[in-house]
């Protein structure tokens, strides 16, 4: 998993004046339109989405704890995001819940195709375990109560994963391995069989 932290708060910035908008709108995936200071190949451009977002802030919220330097400059973006999210709860959470399906399936078939493959590329397992983050961060903003309408899903999916890997070291930089529970983010302790 990569953590690269000037994206992340570049998709928070750039969520912020289009957010009512998003937050309302019945769209899953939004064009996403980074700052053009922000150098990234359009290819790599990520699609924003509540669960993008959610990644994006789960990640932020590491990387100030992890190097309190960056706070100051993540900080008020970070706060900003978070107030429009209290402002407007349920429609956050009705776009969480819209995705996570979406998400499920994605991940579905990316273990299906892993599961195929003569021989399975990391890539295809990196993919599996960025989507995997994503849906756990987005569970994370739902009550126990209405995460228990994935529950059966996502337990199929940490099934399979289990099924096809292995216990391993951290998948992202090893300095921000203690942030992330090995016991929580068990997914971000796993490799390929």
């Amino acid at each position: 998993m990569k953590i690269n932290w000037e994206l992340e708060l570049a998709i928070i910035k750039a969520s912020l004046p289009i957010w009512e908008v998003f937050v309302f709108s019945e769209e899953i995936y939004w064009p996403l339109h980074l700052d053009h200071s922000f150098s990234i190949q359009p290819e790599e451009i990520p699609r924003l989405s509540a669960g993008r977002l959610c990644q994006a802030m789960n990640i932020l919220k590491v990387v100030m704890a992890h190097d309190t330097g960056l706070q100051k400059e993540i900080h008020p973006d970070y706060e900003l995001f978070q107030q429009l999210v209290e402002r407007w709860p349920v429609n956050w959470k009705k776009k969480i819940e819209k995705e996570i399906p979406v998400r499920l399936r994605q991940i579905t078939n990316d273990l299906n195709d892993l599961r195929k493959a003569e021989k399975p590329y990391p890539a295809m397992f990196e993919r599996v375990i960025e989507l995997r983050y994503i849906l756990g961060s987005m569970m994370a903003c739902l009550s126990i109560n209405e995460q228990k309408n994935f529950q059966a899903n996502l337990t199929a999916v940490d099934d399979l994963i289990r099924t096809l890997s292995q216990p391993s070291h951290f998948v992202g930089p090893e300095e921000y391995a203690p942030h992330f529970d090995s016991l929580i983010y068990w997914y971000l302790y796993r490799s390929l069989k």
